[in-house]
């Protein structure tokens, strides 16, 4: 009504709300309730043509009223969460022709190729609810969808200087060690090996050990069982020192 009371003319032709929805061919344009614009054209879409098509008609499922996707921003999102699916799928030999010709193998191959973190994720849940709305999708495909996707929620925290400076203490210090263990070995085996250690004695066997472990890659032991022999027993732990600071001279 006016402000003197009298009625407003009412207008010649029914109001109709803008269509939130065109689909022309291979283009889909989206119009959400704030009359907001977005015009996505699967053409254009890395993909085989019954691909563009069927994909087409599905994103446009999802633009319309109540297909979940109201907002641009949304629609605009999945478009590119769905886009490097369209690469995958030309970068195939050969590709599957259309959404009821994929296979198991190549889900799995598509979930493969996708970085385990949270872009990944969102990239595999968004084809993979897109594509479930097909009838023809085939039932395998439908089961290696269900299965757990591997992924990290963050990344890992570098070490603080105090932290990394003790990292670096700590391997200086083990590869001191080693080396000096591998220094006395290796003078232990040229003294046997030149003859200056006495027959007979620990040190002998030792080196004996020393110059069997150089030659083959392990210590002196029975096949069956595998036990060290009984004469290098006593050399036992040096030779183990030996490997483990190193390998052999």
């Amino acid at each position: 009504m006016s402000r003197r009371g009298r009625a407003a003319a009412l207008p010649d032709t029914p109001h109709q709300r803008p269509t939130a929805l065109y689909q022309t061919g291979l283009a889909v344009t989206h119009r959400d309730q704030q009359g907001r614009v977005r015009r996505y054209d699967f053409g254009t879409f890395p993909a085989p043509e019954p691909w563009q098509r069927s994909l087409a008609v599905l994103f446009a499922a999802k633009c319309a009223p109540g297909g979940g996707w109201d907002s641009v921003e949304t629609s605009e999102a999945n478009w590119y969460l769905i886009r490097p699916f369209g690469e995958f799928l030309s970068a195939l030999e050969p590709a599957p022709p259309d959404v009821d010709r994929l296979s198991a193998a190549h889900w799995h191959a598509w979930r493969l190729s996708l970085p385990p973190n949270t872009n990944g994720y969102s990239k595999y849940s968004t084809v993979a609810g897109l594509l479930q709305h097909d009838e023809r999708l085939p039932r395998a495909v439908r089961e290696a969808m269900a299965q757990r996707f591997a992924w990290t929620p963050g990344r890992e925290e570098a070490y603080t200087p105090h932290e990394f400076t003790a990292i670096r203490v700590a391997a200086r210090r083990t590869f001191r060690t080693a080396l000096l263990r591998i220094r006395e070995n290796t003078e232990r085996l040229e003294a046997w090996r030149a003859g200056r250690i006495e027959p007979g004695g620990s040190d002998w066997l030792l080196g004996e050990a020393l110059d069997v472990l150089a030659r083959t890659g392990d210590v002196p032991v029975y096949e069956r069982p595998r036990t060290v022999r009984r004469r290098y027993r006593a050399a036992r732990p040096a030779a183990r020192r030996h490997i483990r600071g190193g390998g052999s001279t």
